[in-house]
């Protein structure tokens, strides 16, 4: 874009030197007429017509020059915005953050300087276990020392070192990293399987109490309860044999009693049975006399007669029938 500006720029004042001609012919117009003031008329009409013409070019090169020269200011103008908005701003962008880059350096050093007498190996110990699951010779002869076998245990700060006129390495966050991590996985394992036993061990223990009590109500159960079950069971069949024998001898007396009533009653139906037996013996007795005494009434009568005795005797049956009832009333006993 900046490079099609300048090409444009650069035909555009080519053709402004051209512009100069009209000028150069109108000077030149200007001091002939001013050296040949003496030349005849019609001399002077094409001089006249000549510079006119001359004086047109003139004006119109004239404003031909000023439209170039404001398009000159145009193309300054926007190249100066152009790099204001480009170059500048760029330049002020990278010399702000080069500023900041500065100053977090600065800080940095400072942090730096402070941390480096403060600075300390974390204070970790490390199991053999750990050593030989992360496999490292380096530092596995480190731990070592002159020893022919790892110890039990082994601190960070005999592996590591921050101060380096030591022989031993500096601390690699890597390898520190991999040996607590390890460590940590170990040391969780061991402390879930104590939980584990932990809980294991109770639950024996209460197993046990829980045993121990059924065992001491077993005992309770079998030397003191049965026994005394056993007794009450005796003492109530005992109580229930007594209740029996009760119940007998007072059934065998209600038994007498009511054959007692019953020989009473027997008694009575006998001595009402003959009092019955002579009410009807002097019933017939009388039938037979009024028989006597009306054997010449009219056979109609005597009919009647017989239908009254046949009455009497339907509501009076013979002897014979009571003594059949009377032997039915015997029966029983």
């Amino acid at each position: 874009m900046v490079v099609e500006d300048i090409e444009n720029l650069q035909r555009q004042l080519d053709s402004i030197l051209e512009t100069f001609d009209s000028a150069y012919k109108l000077l030149d117009v200007n001091l002939q007429s001013v050296h040949n003031q003496q030349n005849d008329d019609s001399e002077v009409t094409e001089k006249d017509n000549h510079l006119q013409l001359l004086k047109k070019k003139f004006i119109l090169d004239s404003f031909k020059i000023n439209k170039a020269q404001k398009d000159l200011k145009d193309w300054e103008n926007k190249s100066k915005h152009f790099l204001l908005d480009n170059d500048v701003t760029k330049y002020n962008e990278t010399l702000s953050e080069v500023s900041k880059i500065n100053l977090k350096i600065a800080k940095s050093s400072a942090v730096y300087e402070k941390l480096t007498t403060s600075i300390k190996l974390p204070k970790f110990t490390i199991s053999r276990k750990t050593l030989e699951t992360l496999q490292d010779e380096s530092i596995i002869n480190i731990a070592k020392g002159d020893a022919e076998e790892l110890p039990r245990k082994v601190d960070l700060g005999d592996l590591f070192s921050l101060d380096p006129s030591s022989s031993l390495p500096l601390p690699d966050f890597t390898i520190i990293s991999q040996l607590i991590n390890i460590e940590y996985r170990l040391r969780l394992e061991k402390k879930v399987k104590l939980e584990l036993l932990t809980l294991i061990k109770q639950q024996l223990v209460n197993e046990h109490r829980t045993w121990r009590k059924n065992a001491e109500f077993l005992n309770t159960f079998i030397n003191k309860s049965v026994p005394g079950a056993i007794a009450e069971v005796d003492r109530i069949k005992a109580e229930e044999k007594d209740a029996k024998l009760r119940r007998h001898h007072e059934e065998s007396d209600s038994s007498e009693e009511e054959e007692d009533e019953e020989e009473e009653e027997d008694e009575r139906h006998e001595l009402q049975h003959e009092d019955d037996e002579d009410e009807e013996v002097h019933s017939i007795e009388e039938v037979q006399d009024d028989e006597d005494e009306d054997e010449d009434m009219h056979v109609d009568e005597e009919h009647v007669d017989e239908e009254h005795v046949d009455e009497e005797h339907e509501e009076h049956p013979p002897i014979v029938e009571d003594d059949e009832d009377e032997e039915m009333l015997i029966l029983p006993h």
